[in-house]
């Protein structure tokens, strides 16, 4: 699987970038359920945590989360991080999985 967040982050029809979440408005919201999920991920690591953690890391990508250069650098830095873990899960299956990540 390849994602290009240059790609993701096009508007929708309501000029909200793809990667944003209604139900999580603020970059703090997004961090706090990452947070939860790493959590639950040091408790019991999963594949399917590892990917919902990545998921939420492109989230935190959305224009409308940089709030600051800090949440930028963190959710680029989250990106690489849970798609590293990702990748080992794919890669340990036998799948050939990989993410483009090409974030600004």
């Amino acid at each position: 699987m390849h994602i290009n967040l240059n790609n993701l982050n096009a508007q929708t029809f309501d000029g909200a970038s793809v990667l944003f979440d209604p139900d999580l408005p603020t970059a703090s919201s997004v961090l706090a359920s990452l947070n939860c999920v790493a959590a639950q991920f040091a408790l019991n690591p999963s594949e399917a945590l590892a990917i919902l953690a990545a998921d939420l890391a492109y989230t935190l990508t959305a224009p409308e989360y940089a709030e600051s250069s800090l949440i930028e650098e963190v959710a680029r830095n989250l990106v690489q991080s849970w798609d590293s873990v990702v990748n080992q899960y794919q890669t340990n299956n036998g799948f050939s999985h990989s993410r483009v990540t090409t974030v600004q």
